[in-house]
């Protein structure tokens, strides 16, 4: 007789183990929920820190455009911008942005001559009698437009890092 060894291995354990984590990668709609919503907080960050999302500071706003602004808060005068960010997830993507119209110009800027239709505007007047209101014509008329870029969405290699976590935490491994 020759001498011999005999290993036995259960793998019931392993195995449950990964039937459990293959059927919780067959619905990735919370990671990508998970996702989205650490995007949204990203770029909150981005506006409190005026930062784009290479970390650069976004361009100082300029000597005219601070006369008219209650503070000095870049892109931050009503919050309205800021607190716009949403995000809809399903399970095989997320898509996260804004509904502002105006989001872009910021997100791109713009340097352009628009051609501006006549229309009509209503405006406010004080005099010593009180506040009137009215409506005024504007004539057709140019303006030049020239808005710096100060992006605040996008995807950063500490990004993906956070997808991973978020995904190795959805899979609890």
């Amino acid at each position: 007789m020759t001498a011999s060894i005999q290993v036995t291995l259960d793998d019931s354990d392993v195995m449950a183990k990964l039937a459990d984590v293959a059927a919780r990668g067959k619905n990735l709609a919370p990671v990508m929920a998970a996702f989205g919503d650490y995007l949204v907080k990203e770029t909150v960050t981005r506006f409190e820190q005026e930062k784009d999302p290479d970390g650069k500071p976004w361009k100082e706003l300029s000597a005219f455009t601070l006369k008219f602004k209650k503070g000095n808060q870049i892109l931050t005068d009503s919050t309205d911008l800021r607190n716009s960010f949403s995000r809809k997830a399903n399970a095989t993507s997320v898509r996260m942005g804004t509904d502002r119209p105006y989001a872009a110009l910021h997100q791109f800027g713009l340097k352009k001559t628009l051609k501006i239709k006549s229309h009509r505007r209503k405006v406010k007047s004080r005099s010593k009698k009180g506040v009137s209101s009215g409506v005024a014509f504007v004539k057709a008329h140019t303006r030049d437009v020239d808005t710096v870029a100060r992006p605040f969405l996008g995807f950063t290699p500490g990004d993906r890092v956070e997808l991973g976590e978020i995904v190795k935490e959805h899979l609890e491994l």
